[in-house]
């Protein structure tokens, strides 16, 4: 099994793309999604079912989980079926696929530890600290810190 492609931003961050042009240029079509996950399927929705309170449990414990990882539109499948093999493993009857499923769709989300430095968050850019850092150097007043 060959390495997991890493993704354009990532890559872009790191100058990959400035050393091997011809690497950005094969991504230069690729979709751009940001829309937010948005809502729970209307099925995790419904009031009147067991199953239903299961499934937006693990929902929310994923969600609250991945709270670092910017989530899109193009995550809502993915993320579902997360949520519908945790409620199978932890209140059904899982086989050791569901458990490799699983563990497979929360390591996409950076949701292990072995997974999670593979997972760039949604925190400060580095452009961002870069500046904090600039105006503590400087102080209050504009003069340099000695």
């Amino acid at each position: 099994m060959g390495r997991q492609r890493k993704p354009t931003a990532e890559l872009d961050r790191r100058g990959a793309f400035d050393k091997n042009p011809s690497r950005g240029r094969e991504r230069a079509n690729e979709p751009v999604v940001t829309d937010p996950l948005g809502d729970p399927p209307a099925e995790f929705l419904r009031k009147d079912s067991l199953h239903a309170d299961r499934l937006m449990a693990a929902w929310k414990d994923l969600l609250s989980a991945a709270q670092e990882v910017k989530l899109t539109r193009a995550d809502r499948i993915a993320f579902e079926l997360a949520a519908r093999l945790l409620v199978i493993c932890r209140y059904g009857s899982p086989k050791s696929s569901d458990w490799n499923q699983l563990e497979r769709f929360i390591g996409k989300f950076g949701l292990t530890p072995a997974d999670r430095s593979k997972v760039q968050g949604h925190g400060k850019s580095v452009e961002e600290k870069e500046g904090e850092w600039d105006e503590l150097a400087e102080g209050k007043d504009g003069l340099p810190v000695c």
